[in-house]
């Protein structure tokens, strides 16, 4: 992942670990090319904009290496034009995906690149909407919620994860949902996050 906003890679890099990539992070393009030409990677992602070399420059200087002529690079850039996907796919990218990034998008690609078929955790947001009954779930106060919702949204199971140590402090009864959110977090199951605060926020409506 190459990327001089550490916030961007560490998004990513929250995204991939748990699906048992293999991840190293690179904050501008000439320590991409020296790092790539140590390790050989399967696949890089590229920022477009970066200082001291640039992402399309890197992606040339990438192509001209025999061990890196082929890998497949996914340029990402903020902008979404056509000019900037040309400029990109010109300079030797296998593919583009615009900021911010979706998940959906990106491991979608992923898939097509690596030729792999992505299953989801069946019964992921049952489970946890509906806990056993040894364990119940019990509804922290309103401005929690709408807080974990908005992580949920954004896909930042990092924050989520930190926000699980929080809720600990807040009593033991919010004990099992500080849990069930770290165990959907390490899974990367923002939409079973989503719907679970979703089921609380009705709950405490009725």
């Amino acid at each position: 992942m190459v990327d001089d906003v550490a916030g961007n890679r560490a998004v990513l890099t929250d995204l991939l670990l748990p699906l048992d990539f293999d991840m190293r992070e690179a904050d501008n393009g000439r320590s991409a090319i020296e790092m790539a030409a140590e390790t050989t990677p399967d696949r890089i992602l590229m920022d477009r904009v970066m200082p001291v070399t640039g992402g399309l420059e890197a992606i040339r200087k990438l192509r001209e290496m025999p061990a890196l002529s082929s890998t497949c690079i996914i340029a990402v850039s903020a902008s979404a034009s056509a000019l900037d996907q040309r400029a990109c796919l010109a300079a030797g990218a296998s593919a583009f995906l615009a900021k911010p990034i979706k998940v959906e998008a990106l491991l979608a690609q992923i898939g097509q690149l690596f030729g792999l078929t992505w299953r989801s955790a069946a019964g992921a947001a049952a489970a946890a909407v509906h806990p056993d009954v040894s364990e119940p779930i019990v509804s922290p106060p309103p401005h929690e919620l709408v807080l974990l919702q908005t992580m949920a949204k954004k896909g930042n199971m990092r924050a989520i994860r930190s926000h699980t140590l929080h809720l600990e402090t807040l009593g033991e009864r919010y004990h099992p949902l500080a849990r069930t959110l770290r165990r959907l977090a390490d899974g990367f199951q923002s939409r079973a996050i989503f719907d679970l605060v979703s089921e609380l926020q009705a709950r405490a409506e009725r």
